[in-house]
């Protein structure tokens, strides 16, 4: 019986996170504590720039899904014609 065939990135992938995932895990348990202090100032400085990173890779990711799905989208509806109501009538938009 013939294999279905799998892309080569079916099964790196999982492995890659693997072993990222056990490189982080190995790292927090080496890191020794600094016993340094943080203050409120720079503390939130630091919360406010790993916040507007997090934003920043959620809205790239949005922009690289969405806009080429509403591209296709819109392809779509162009190809189908006006929409028409019950009486055969095109409806505006």
């Amino acid at each position: 019986m013939k294999t279905p065939y799998r892309p080569w990135f079916s099964t790196l992938v999982p492995r890659t996170l693997a072993l990222v995932g056990w490189l982080v895990v190995n790292a927090a348990a080496m890191a020794t504590p600094s016993y340094a202090y943080i203050g409120p100032g720079s503390g939130l400085s630091a919360l406010g720039s790993l916040l507007a990173l997090v934003a920043a890779i959620v809205v790239a990711i949005i922009g690289f899904v969405w806009f080429p799905l509403k591209r296709i989208l819109r392809k779509r509806k162009m190809a189908a014609g006006p929409a028409q109501d019950e009486g055969g009538n095109e409806e505006r938009k």
